[in-house]
């Protein structure tokens, strides 16, 4: 029978890195409804066989403490700020968190090896399609056979079905453990070799990722993979020089295929950074503080979120709604937003506690270190146990300049690995727990109802913005209702669903809409923002002053919306206040030609007119077609006597003017009685 189990969790290996969403937007939610289902046939499968009234389960150590951690992410449902976003986080981690209790009362030791050629099969696609993708080479041949539009989308390449180099990452240092496993454990010479190959591709798609979290986690497992094995007194030095000829050939052929560059035409969103433009400047790039890509700053602000939060969190996978109150802007943008600390750790314990935060540490302190207790018995054995040590080692240290916890493959290998760690331990004790296969099957059906209306809330978003960004607000307000029916999974959504409306001129409406969009997330900025404009033109101009103030508390630096709490502040007639912000912005920034053009304006109401030139002529310096400022600037002109410049700006307001077409006969007879009076 245990071989019945282990091909239900080897086809899940299998599947979960290998299915991707070709119509592009997040892999995730088609990941985890793999998982989901991998879940609910082992369950399935493991009911028929025990029965409905089993009650014997395996207990272990690393099993209570993982409980502990997956409880208390699953109570805090009660205490979270936005709970559709734990539910469905929650879903993941209770999934792993059964399978892993599933294999531990299942498999064998033995039965590992066998998984490892499911992972070692997905670790040779993945690595292929990568390396092809890497010399753009997949474009080229879907391009010569005429579907092109085939190809796997990506955020970032090389990521071959994961969407993102990192992510792909992240599965090849989990995996090449596996990979290597098979590869020692398999009787077959030619599916040996087949393995090896497929660890070699697995090596250099690694290092093609750039990704340098995952170089230095798999380098850590390397370490602590060897110290285990020198404990278990297994010869590492012999095979080494009895394939000397072999290990010397491969190095140097990894080593001249991991020099290369990447293709010039090779299209992604996220180009690689220039600290990553080669393997040695990625490689050197480890110890510069300078390239941490904000690291630094989300792990003091999560620190400061843990000091406010002490007792149990702010709640499973709701840093993201409580971070924006500690940035202030310092990494936060209009187009950027953190979702996740770049750090498991500081993650897991910001949002679960400390509770939290020793379940999580604990399970995989004792498991990692249970190896290095116990006395090898079989080769098999020792191997089975250096590959999962390998893998656990390998995710965690990633999972510490990354969020690991989030994709459902590592995720996967993390918590098979743990099983591989735990299984055949002399620790392990009966208990009994009745109705824990029902139980088991009922949190995988209810899982795999979440993934399934993730998929078709991610399905249905992607529609609503696709109309929106191009100007079909009524058949984006048809998708983005059917998000409505299907649930929430992200505020975004219900945001979308407000700027929709905005565009459409349904303010009322739009104004509910954000509202909502509020109560799922009171700390974005955005959506204050915009909120404060449908107010205003609602004609509700406290309100709108009181969502500007908002979005400003949040994040200082929102240029955007303090050019237009100042052009509020104007038109209630509060000018100085209205001069402060906009002063703000030209001070900090200079790329905001409306603020030197609102700023010239006030001054011009003000009297200040070389104050007002002064300003305005910036504004047309950074947008040559800006007609209001050229206006502006064209009466400011006249009243210092500048009668040449003040044809020169009239002029420009002829030719750039976008407002009301009747305005321009009145700038065509100013023109006129100007270059007269210049004639005379």
């Amino acid at each position: 029978m245990t071989r019945f189990y282990t091909t239900i969790l080897g086809a899940g290996l299998l599947a979960v890195p290998l299915l991707y969403n070709s119509g592009g937007g997040t892999f995730l939610p088609v990941k985890r409804t793999a998982l989901f289902l991998c879940l609910l046939a082992y369950s399935l499968a493991w009911l028929r066989n025990r029965g409905v009234h089993a009650t014997l389960w395996l207990s272990s150590s690393s099993i209570r403490l993982g409980l502990l951690y997956t409880g208390i992410a699953a109570l805090s449902v009660f205490w979270a700020l936005n709970r559709s976003s734990t539910v469905a986080a929650v879903s993941q981690l209770a999934a792993l968190f059964l399978l892993f209790v599933l294999a531990v009362n299942t498999l064998t030791v033995d039965d590992f090896p066998r998984l490892s050629r499911y992972v070692a099969t997905a670790v040779a696609v993945v690595s292929t399609l990568g390396v092809i993708e890497f010399f753009n080479f997949d474009r080229v041949i879907l391009d010569t056979i005429g579907v092109a539009h085939l190809r796997i989308p990506s955020v970032g390449r090389p990521s071959s079905t994961f969407g993102f180099r990192n992510t792909a990452a992240s599965f090849l240092i989990g995996s090449l453990p596996f990979a290597l496993l098979a590869c020692f454990a398999d009787s077959n010479r030619r599916n040996r070799w087949m393995w090896g190959i497929a660890s070699g591709l697995a090596l250099i798609l690694l290092i093609y990722t750039r990704t340098r979290g995952a170089w230095v986690g798999l380098s850590a497992a390397a370490v602590l993979t060897a110290a285990y094995l020198i404990r278990a007194r297994v010869d590492l030095f012999g095979p080494l020089k009895r394939n000397l000829l072999w290990v010397g050939t491969g190095i140097v052929i990894l080593s001249a295929l991991s020099s290369l560059g990447p293709r010039q035409s090779l299209e992604t969103r996220q180009k690689f950074d220039t600290v990553k433009g080669s393997t040695t400047q990625a490689l050197a790039s480890i110890t510069d503080p300078s390239a941490d890509k904000g690291r630094l700053i989300f792990w003091k602000h999560t620190l400061r979120m843990i000091a406010d939060h002490p007792l149990i969190g702010v709640g499973f996978d709701n840093w993201e709604y409580y971070y924006p109150l500690y940035d202030r802007g310092d990494w936060i943008r209009s187009t950027s937003e953190p979702v996740r600390p770049h750090n498991d750790t500081l993650w897991v314990w910001s949002e679960l506690g400390p509770l939290g935060l020793i379940g999580f540490l604990g399970m995989i302190g004792w498991t990692v270190l249970s190896p290095f207790k116990r006395p090898p018995v079989t080769p098999i054995e020792i191997a089975v146990r250096a590959a999962c040590l390998g893998s656990v080692v390998a995710i965690f240290v990633h999972g510490g300049f990354s969020f690991l916890r989030e994709h459902p493959t590592a995720g996967l290998l993390f918590w098979v690995s743990l099983a591989g760690l735990t299984v055949g331990s002399n620790r392990q004790k009966s208990r009994q727990i009745p109705f824990a296969g029902l139980a088991t099957v009922g949190v995988a059906l209810a899982a795999t109802a979440v993934g399934f209306a993730q998929i078709r809330f991610t399905s249905q978003y992607g529609v609503a913005k696709y109309w929106h960004d191009r100007g079909e607000n009524q058949r984006a307000l048809t998708a983005i209702s059917d998000v409505d029916r299907i649930g929430s999974f992200d505020h975004r959504s219900i945001f979308l669903k407000g700027r929709i409306l905005q565009a459409s001129g349904r303010l009322d409406e739009a104004r509910t809409a954000y509202r909502a969009a509020l109560d799922r997330h009171p700390y974005y900025a955005n959506t204050h923002h915009n909120l404060a404009g449908v107010e205003e033109q609602l004609g509700d101009a406290r309100a709108a002053q009181l969502h500007f103030k908002r979005a400003l508390d949040i994040r200082p630096n929102y240029y955007q919306a303090r050019i237009n709490y100042a052009n509020a502040l104007v038109r209630s007639g509060q000018l100085a206040a209205a001069r402060n912000h906009v002063t703000q912005v030209t001070t900090e920034t200079e790329v905001h030609p409306e603020a030197f053009a609102l700023l010239g304006a006030i001054y011009l109401h003000e009297g200040h007119t070389t104050k007002a030139v002064i300003a305005l002529e910036k504004a047309v310096r950074l947008n040559p077609n800006f007609g209001v400022a050229y206006n502006n600037l064209a009466v400011a002109y006249e009243r210092s006597g500048n009668t040449a410049g003040a044809l020169r700006a009239y002029q420009m307001v002829a030719q750039n003017w976008t407002g009301d077409p009747t305005y321009l006969e009145g700038v065509q007879e100013r023109i006129q009685q100007l270059e007269e009076e210049l004639n005379r």
